[in-house]
């Protein structure tokens, strides 16, 4: 429950409190989630279900524990903006996170509209991410039917969690 409450000039502060999931800290990892993607923003990004980590390894793109990492994995993510879409630049590879016709990849060292996504904040916590298929259609981002790898669908329940690295 978050505080609202009216100050000495008469303005309206925000207290979050411990439950507020703006503020949340993650037990097992100690980070702060559900914080908003913005530019200019290095993340880790977590599939909120599992809290495994978007990681590049070996140029595939998988889910990853953070338990399993070390601090020299592909799991930072440099947030960038061009047009309105966010692109998520791997900090170690110097590439960004996207997509070919076929599956979701880290390749390209430029940021195109194979590489852009939005953001979309889920009523029940987290955010979607969507990315543009061609000029007409937004595909949803989710944990690919493996279980360790992502990719686009049309419809899909996968939420993240962006946590500043």
């Amino acid at each position: 429950m978050s505080d609202i409450s009216s100050t000495a000039n008469g303005t309206t502060a925000y207290t979050p409190s411990i439950t507020d999931p703006s503020v949340a800290e993650e037990p097992s990892t100690g980070f702060h989630s559900y914080t908003v993607p913005w530019p200019g923003n290095t993340y880790i990004i977590l599939e909120q279900a599992s809290r495994r980590a978007i990681t590049l390894t070996a140029s595939r793109i998988r889910l990853q524990h953070i338990s399993e990492q070390t601090q020299d994995t592909g799991n930072r993510w440099l947030c960038v903006e061009d047009s309105g879409y966010l692109g998520f630049h791997n900090t170690k590879s110097g590439t960004y996170l996207g997509h070919n016709e076929w599956a979701m990849r880290a390749t390209s060292t430029r940021f195109t509209s194979w590489e852009s996504f939005t953001a979309r904040a889920h009523p029940q916590g987290g955010y979607q991410l969507h990315m543009p298929r061609w000029w007409y259609r937004l595909k949803i981002v989710v944990v690919a039917s493996d279980g360790c790898g992502l990719e686009a669908r049309n419809h899909g329940e996968t939420r993240w969690e962006f946590v500043k690295a």
